[in-house]
């Protein structure tokens, strides 16, 4: 995932209920940008219950989420009983580094 910030943009977001958009609320939705370089943000019409956790990195062998009160959650993946300790220990390693890149 990459991180990409764009200065002095004009967002405009489209809500199905919401009124006022809250800290550390999160929303689900499409984000477009048009050739003027305006960006548009449409809510997505929830025909179930809202996703509880955003997941924002999924790795082979762990993933991140951000809870809904702003904390982000570490998951280890199920791994099976035959393998390199080593080898495991510093892949998990790395994509932890990886996913933490995202709270930069």
């Amino acid at each position: 995932m990459k991180k990409l910030t764009f200065l002095q943009t004009d967002l405009l977001c489209l809500m199905q209920a919401v009124e006022v958009i809250t800290p550390n609320q999160s929303h689900t939705g499409l984000l477009t940008r048009s050739d003027d370089g305006t960006f548009r943000f449409e809510e997505a019409i929830r025909r179930r219950r809202a996703p509880r956790n955003l997941k924002l990195f999924d790795g082979q062998y762990i993933s991140m989420v951000r809870m809904q009160n702003g904390r982000y959650h570490l998951h280890l993946k199920t791994f099976s009983r035959d393998l390199d300790r080593r080898k495991f220990a510093v892949d998990v390693y790395l994509e932890i580094t990886n996913a933490l890149k995202i709270l930069d």
